[in-house]
C-alpha cells in the first residue's frame, strides 16, 4: 500500500466512510450535510462511551420528597433509617418500593423484597406513574448539610467500555477492589428489574470545568425541584435534552445520467452530491494527518455548514486597553447627510484620539470638494493604527451585541462575516441574501473608491434573519461569556456592551440554528409556500447599509476579476464583509419609514407638477393642510389601497396629500416615481433620504425645501413581502431613528 493509504486503513477512514454511506443511504435524508453531522456526532458519543438515555420521571403531581429515597447500599446496618424512610413515605408512589435496601441482603426478607419490587415497577410502568422525557441528559445542583452546591449530570455509559477487573485499561475503570462476592446478588436484583434507578456516580478530570458547569451558565428547562427527606437536602434538575432537528426519510428517486442507468441508491448519492463530500472529506484527512480522525472529520463537516449557509468566523480587531471607547465609536457614515453640524461636533469630541472616525468618509462630504484628502486621510489612519497596534487581533469568533438606545433598552446583535458569494443585489435576485430595497447603482462608485483604499472594514452594515424562536442570538445570552467593551456612545446614541463567542462549540451551536432556518421545509412551513430549491432561499435580508454591502459585493467581484490564480483568490479576505445580524423578531428593533427631502424645490411648484404628473396618468391627488407635522402623520395613517395617504412638511406648514386609485402597493412607491421624474426634469433640486421625523421637519422648514414622511414597514410580513414580491422601493424604510443606528467598533482586515 501506498502511505496514504495504509495510514486511511490505520485510523480506520474507509470504515467509517462507509458507515456514513450506508447512513444516508438508510434514511434517505433531505440535508445530507446535516445527516452526516449528526451521523459523525453519535459516532463521537459511542467512542466515549457515552450514550443519551430516554430517562422516566414520576408524573406531575407526585411528591417529590416522597419519591426520592438515599441510595440503597447506605445506612445498611441501621434498620432503624429505613424504618422512619417507610413511614415517610407511606402509601405514595416512591422509588424506595423499587429498590432492594442493602439492609435485607441475605436476610429472610430479600426474596420477597425482590418481588415487591419487580411488581412495583410493572404497576408504575402500567398506570402512567413514570413519563419519558426527550432522549437527554438531567443536570444536577445538590445541595447537602455540608455543601451549598454539588453539580453532576445523569447520563448513561456504555459497558462495553469498563471493566472491573485488575490492571484493566478501559475507558472505564473501577477505583477500588472489588469484591466479586458481593455480585450475585444484586445480579439477581437487576435481573427481576425492568427499570433502573441508579445511585452510581462516575468521576471526570476535567480541571478546566468544560463539561458540566458550562451547562449552568445556559437556560435550561427545570425537571425538579424539591427539599429530600431525612437531612438530605435540596436537589434541582433541569432538562439537556437539545440534540438537534430530526430529519424525514425521503422516497428513492429513479432516473439515469450520461445514458448509463444508475441504482435508486446510487441516483440519491449523485442528487446529493455524497461522493463528492465523501471525497472531500476524506482529502481533508489525507492533508492534516489528524490524530483524531472523527474529531477531525467533524470539524471538517462543520466548517462545510459554515459555507453552506453563507456563513464565516471573522478575526475581529479591537482596540487596544485603555482606549477611550465613547470618542472610539462613531455612528454609521450614512446619518446625518443633511446636517455637516453633527459631524462637526463629532469631530470635537473626538479630538487627537483614537477613533472610527478617522477611519471612515462620513457622506456629507460625498461629491464634495472634501471627498479626496478625506479618502487619503482615511487610508493614511488605517495603516497607523496597524502599525501602532492600537487595533488587537481577537480570537476568531463572533462578538455579541446588547445595545441600549434613547427609544429601547435592548436591542441584541451578532457581529458575524457573510459569503459576498452568496449575495446579488440584482433585481429579481433569488440568492441566500438578497437586498430589501432597490440598489442605487450610481450610489457605488464613490463607496467602492473608499473600500479599493481601505486595508481595514468598519461594518455599519446590519443584517435580518426570520428567527421567531429565537434560536441562533438569544440564546447566548444564556452563557457565561467574556466581555469585551461596555460603554456609553457618544450624541445620545445610548450604551453598548459586546462579549466574545470565541468557543468551537458555540460557533457549531450558531452554524446548526442558522442551518435550520435554510431547511426547505422549515423555510416552505413558515412562509406557507411550497417546499423551494435550496438555492431558492432566502436567510439574510439586509437591514441597514445596503449600499454598503453593495459596495463590498463589486468590490470583491473586481477583486476577482483582477486576480490571476482564481482558485487561491477565493481565500481572500474580500470575499466576505463583517455585518451585524439582527433577528427581525427583536423587541428592540423598531422600523421606521425613511423620509424624503427634496431641496430648491419651492412647494408651488413641485405640488402644481405632481398634481398634473398623476393627473397625465388618470390619477387624482389632492392635499390637505393640517396644524402640526404629527396630525399630518396620524391622518396619513388612514391610508388604504384604494387612496394612498402620505404627510408632508414645508416652510408654510404641513399636510397630507391623498393619491386616490394608485398604481403602487406601497404609499413611498407612488411617492418615489413622481419624485424620480421630477427631479429629471427639474436638475437644479435635489434629494436627500433622512431618517427621523424631527430632522425631516427641520430640513423641511427651511426655504423651497418640502419634506414627505413615508410610513413603517410592518415586520411580521417583511420576509414573506421579499420573497413574494422582491425588494422593496429604495430607501423604503430604516431601522430605528438616527441616533439608533450602528455605531463602528468592530474592524476586521480586507487584505491579505
Amino acid at each position: 500500500m501506498t502511505p496514504d493509504e495504509e495510514f486511511l486503513v490505520e485510523k480506520a477512514v474507509p470504515q467509517l466512510v462507509n458507515e456514513l454511506v450506508l447512513k444516508v443511504l438508510r434514511t434517505r435524508p433531505n440535508n445530507v450535510l446535516e445527516s452526516s453531522i449528526k451521523f459523525l456526532n453519535s459516532k463521537r458519543l459511542a467512542s466515549i462511551g457515552l450514550g443519551v438515555p430516554e430517562i422516566m420521571l414520576p408524573k406531575a403531581g407526585v411528591d417529590m420528597h416522597k419519591w426520592a429515597v438515599i441510595a440503597c447500599d447506605q445506612y445498611t446496618s441501621e434498620p432503624e433509617y429505613w424504618d422512619n424512610v417507610v413511614k415517610i413515605v407511606g402509601d405514595a408512589a416512591s422509588t424506595y418500593n423499587m429498590i432492594l435496601p442493602e439492609v435485607f441482603l441475605e436476610t429472610p426478607k430479600e426474596g420477597a423484597v425482590i418481588e415487591s419490587v419487580k411488581a412495583k415497577m410493572a404497576e408504575y410502568m402500567k398506570n402512567d406513574i413514570l413519563v419519558k422525557q426527550k432522549p437527554g441528559f438531567v443536570l444536577l445542583d445538590r445541595k447537602t448539610g455540608v455543601v451549598p452546591s454539588r453539580k453532576g449530570l445523569m447520563v448513561a455509559l456504555d459497558l462495553e467500555n469498563y471493566s472491573y477487573e485488575k490492571g484493566s485499561t478501559t475507558l472505564m475503570r473501577a477505583t477500588e477492589g472489588t469484591i466479586l462476592s458481593r455480585l450475585p446478588p444484586r445480579v439477581k436484583v437487576r435481573e427481576a428489574a425492568s427499570v433502573e434507578l441508579p445511585h452510581i456516580m462516575v468521576l471526570i478530570d476535567d480541571p478546566d470545568c468544560s463539561v458540566i458547569e458550562p451547562l449552568f451558565n445556559q437556560k435550561l428547562k427545570k425537571v425538579y425541584d424539591f427539599d429530600l427527606m431525612c437531612n438530605g437536602g435540596h436537589l434541582t434538575g433541569y432538562a439537556v435534552d437539545e440534540l438537534g432537528p430530526v430529519r424525514r426519510r425521503r422516497p428513492l428517486v429513479h432516473g439515469s445520467m450520461s445514458g448509463n442507468p444508475l441504482t435508486p441508491d446510487e441516483e440519491f448519492l449523485v442528487e446529493k452530491a455524497v461522493p463528492q463530500l465523501v471525497n472531500e472529506l476524506v482529502l481533508q484527512v489525507l492533508r492534516t494527518r489528524p490524530s483524531n480522525v472523527l474529531e477531525s472529520c467533524i470539524k471538517f463537516l462543520n466548517s462545510k455548514r459554515l459555507a453552506s449557509i453563507g456563513l464565516g468566523v471573522p478575526e475581529i480587531m479591537l482596540p487596544k486597553a485603555g482606549t477611550d471607547m465613547t470618542k472610539w465609536a462613531v455612528i454609521a457614515c450614512d446619518q446625518y447627510t443633511s446636517e455637516p453640524e453633527y459631524w462637526d461636533k463629532v469631530v470635537k469630541i473626538v479630538g487627537d484620539a483614537a477613533s472610527t472616525y478617522n477611519m471612515i468618509l462620513p457622506e456629507v462630504f460625498l461629491e464634495t470638494p472634501k471627498e479626496s484628502a478625506v479618502i487619503e486621510s482615511v487610508k493614511a489612519k488605517m495603516a497607523e493604527y496597524m502599525k501602532t497596534d492600537i487595533l488587537v487581533k481577537q480570537k476568531p469568533g463572533f462578538v455579541l451585541l446588547d445595545r441600549k438606545t434613547g427609544v429601547v433598552p435592548s436591542r441584541k446583535g451578532l457581529m458575524v462575516a457573510l459569503d459576498l458569494e452568496h449575495y446579488s443585489y440584482e433585481k429579481g435576485s433569488t440568492t441566500l441574501m438578497r437586498a430589501t430595497e432597490g440598489t442605487i447603482l450610481s450610489r457605488l462608485p464613490p463607496r467602492v473608491k473608499v473600500r479599493e483604499a481601505a486595508s481595514v472594514e468598519l461594518p455599519h452594515i446590519m443584517v435580518l434573519i426570520d428567527d421567531p424562536d429565537c434560536s441562533v442570538i438569544e440564546p447566548l445570552f444564556n452563557q457565561k461569556l467574556k466581555k469585551v467593551y461596555d460603554f456609553d456612545l457618544m450624541c445620545n446614541g445610548g450604551h453598548l456592551t459586546g462579549y466574545a463567542v470565541d468557543e468551537q462549540y458555540q460557533i457549531e451551536q450558531i452554524a446548526a440554528a442558522i442551518a435550520r432556518l435554510a431547511d426547505p421545509e422549515v423555510y416552505a412551513k413558515k412562509y406557507n409556500i411550497p417546499v423551494p430549491d435550496k438555492d431558492k432561499i432566502l436567510l439574510y435580508a439586509m437591514g441597514d447599509g445596503n449600499h454598503s454591502f453593495a459596495t463590498a459585493k463589486l468590490h470583491w467581484e473586481k477583486t476577482k476579476e483582477k486576480a490571476e490564480d482564481k482558485e487561491a483568490i477565493m481565500d481572500h479576505p474580500a470575499r466576505y464583509a463583517l455585518v451585524e445580524l439582527v433577528n427581525i423578531h427583536d423587541a428592540g428593533l423598531e422600523f421606521e419609514g425613511i423620509h424624503r427631502v427634496v431641496f430648491n424645490a419651492p412647494s408651488d411648484h413641485l405640488f402644481q407638477s405632481m398634481k398634473d404628473w398623476f393627473a397625465s396618468r388618470g390619477i387624482v391627488l389632492t392635499t390637505a393642510t393640517c396644524g402640526s407635522v404629527q396630525d399630518a402623520i396620524k391622518a396619513a395613517e388612514q391610508s388604504t389601497p384604494e387612496a394612498h395617504k402620505l404627510a408632508y412638511a414645508t416652510p408654510a406648514g404641513p399636510g397630507v396629500l391623498t393619491v386616490t386609485k394608485p398604481t403602487k402597493n406601497l404609499e413611498t412607491a407612488t411617492l418615489q416615481e413622481f419624485l424620480d421624474a421630477y427631479l429629471a426634469d427639474n436638475k437644479g433640486s435635489k434629494i436627500d433620504y433622512v431618517h427621523g421625523v424631527n430632522a425631516t421637519a427641520t430640513l423641511a422648514a427651511k426655504k423651497d425645501n418640502v419634506g414627505f414622511f413615508c410610513p413603517t414597514i410592518d415586520k411580521s410580513s417583511f420576509f414573506r413581502t421579499i420573497i413574494m414580491d422582491g425588494a422593496f422601493p429604495r430607501k423604503t424604510f430604516s431601522m430605528g431613528e438616527s441616533d439608533e443606528k450602528r455605531f463602528y467598533v468592530e474592524v476586521r482586515k480586507i487584505v491579505p
